[in-house]
């Protein structure tokens, strides 16, 4: 029997970034949209959800989150506690991410052992309440990145926090290993990071042999390809071999911006995770890490601006992981701080959300499924009492995301998670 349900709107923002509805109506069949357009008439039999005075918007999506993490996990806790007790610690932050309004993630990652892939099953199973999950499994990186870890006596990262390789063979390998393993993403740690103890955001992990190694065998297997890069070389490189999204993004020039735009690679620039390590002094991480973020924040910036001047294609993803590996900042929940910091830093409101919802869809390859309220989409819906048009700060309330449609099933109700999240067997492909 086919279930109908109706959602009246006082205003609805489609996802497109086009001008809102008034009145707007969401008519939605199982799990996806059917129609959509202004004060139309209630099917026969719906179940009429009442939002005539509220915003209805699409679903968020965040492209960029770290569920494993907490915040003031001790190391030990970090890099030894069993796949168990991480996708308990997950689920609860995924509980916290679906009630602040996000029906999807697109690119969870940093998991070790594939254990994101059993935490995605228990998603779609309908067992825990969740945003959909498309997950990257053990980020892919070198040796160069293993440092930290090689000095205190582990030959690889501890318990396949993340996949070392080196050498195109051992790269061409690997790649395959996480397609028959199920990541629906690739995830590549090529230049360090921020946080790096042993050496500074843009020296080089991965050269462009390697590079353009795993770009060949995931794209042979429709896998995307996302890079975390934060130096110019290896950012040059990297879109040269074509790579499919740019995460971070600390040194983009004019050419790269340009063959962004034209190649239509996403930029994820994560701006509010290194905002909020300079607005807190990110409490319980050292103080070197935050002089460090100090430091690369202009360029950060700067790329950012560059890239949105060229009309790049950027989408919204926080890096959250709910404080570093030992910090206690930028919770999980808090991932529409993204949104603001992208209209600090020039987006209008608009653009923020349609960064939040159609793009990061679109990076992704997934618009035909996700990101709008359009008819055949999945009907990823959201109930926002205010206007985020006015004050994109509004989507950081909990208490203003009144409720939270995933699939065609109310999930959150009043910034409440529902003891069961869903119907069993949700859609993520069909």
């Amino acid at each position: 029997m086919v279930r109908l349900v109706a959602v009246k709107s006082g205003l609805l923002l489609d996802g497109t970034g086009r001008d809102p509805l008034k009145d707007g109506v969401v008519i939605i069949e199982d799990s996806k949209i059917t129609e959509v357009g202004e004060k139309l008439p209630m099917p026969q039999g719906a179940e009429i959800i009442d939002a005539s005075n509220e915003l209805v918007m699409p679903g968020l999506i965040d492209g960029h989150i770290h569920l494993d993490s907490d915040p003031g996990l001790t190391v030990f806790e970090r890099l030894f506690a069993p796949d168990s007790r991480v996708n308990l610690r997950a689920a609860k932050n995924a509980r916290l991410t679906l009630e602040a309004g996000f029906t999807s993630i697109l690119g969870n990652n940093g998991y070790r052992n594939y254990a994101d892939i059993f935490l995605r099953e228990s998603i779609e199973n309908g067992w825990i309440p969740g945003p959909r999950l498309y997950t990257s499994g053990p980020s892919i990186t070198s040796t160069l990145r293993n440092g930290l870890y090689t000095k205190y006596g582990f030959s690889c990262y501890p318990l396949e926090q993340f996949s070392v390789a080196d050498g195109v063979e051992e790269l061409r390998k690997l790649v395959r290993k996480h397609v028959v393993s199920g990541v629906d993403w690739i995830k590549v740690l090529a230049t360090y990071d921020l946080s790096s103890a042993s050496g500074e955001p843009a020296l080089v992990a991965m050269n462009r042999e390697e590079l353009q190694v795993v770009a060949q065998e995931a794209h042979a297997q429709d896998r995307k390809v996302k890079v975390h890069l934060e130096g110019e070389q290896t950012t040059k490189e990297a879109l040269d071999v074509g790579i499919d999204i740019v995460l971070h993004g600390f040194c983009l020039d004019d050419d790269d911006v340009e063959l962004m735009q034209k190649k239509k690679i996403a930029l994820i620039p994560t701006l509010a995770w290194v905002g909020e390590v300079i607005r807190t002094g990110a409490p319980g991480m050292p103080e070197w890490y935050c002089k460090r973020a100090k430091r690369y924040n202009p360029n950060q910036i700067a790329s950012f601006k560059r890239a949105h001047q060229a009309g790049a294609v950027i989408a919204a993803g926080t890096d959250c992981s709910g404080g570093g590996t030992i910090g206690d900042f930028f919770r999980h929940g808090e991932n529409t701080k993204e949104l603001e910091y992208l209209v600090r830093n020039g987006f209008t409101p608009m653009e923020a959300i349609v960064a939040g919802t159609r793009n990061v869809a679109e990076a992704f390859g997934l618009s035909h499924l996700i990101g709008t309220i359009e008819p055949g989409k999945l009907a990823d819906v959201i109930v926002v009492d205010g206007d985020p048009l006015k004050d994109i700060t509004i989507l950081q309330d909990k208490t203003r995301i009144k409720t939270v449609i995933k699939n065609g099933d109310v999930v959150v109700e009043n910034g409440s998670s529902k003891a069961i999240a869903c119907s069993s067997l949700q859609p993520r492909y069909t």
